[in-house]
């Protein structure tokens, strides 16, 4: 299955607060913030995927949730 490349945009002063939570929380957080980060920058769904270290279903389920 190939994933569409998205884009998700995130309001100026969240994108500071999302990289911030990658420093202080839970690894589960960190993946799903990583996702949306990577998302944010335009990275196709095989890109989100090596970059967060996660699978297909994973970076869909998030993404699909924003």
């Amino acid at each position: 299955m190939r994933l569409p490349m998205r884009t998700i945009d995130v309001p100026r002063g969240n994108r500071s607060r999302l990289e911030r939570l990658i420093r202080t929380t839970v690894p589960r957080v960190v993946e799903r913030v990583r996702i949306v980060l990577a998302a944010t920058e335009g990275a196709a769904g095989r890109a989100i995927c090596a970059r967060a270290g996660v699978s297909q279903p994973t970076v869909t389920l998030w993404l699909n949730r924003h």
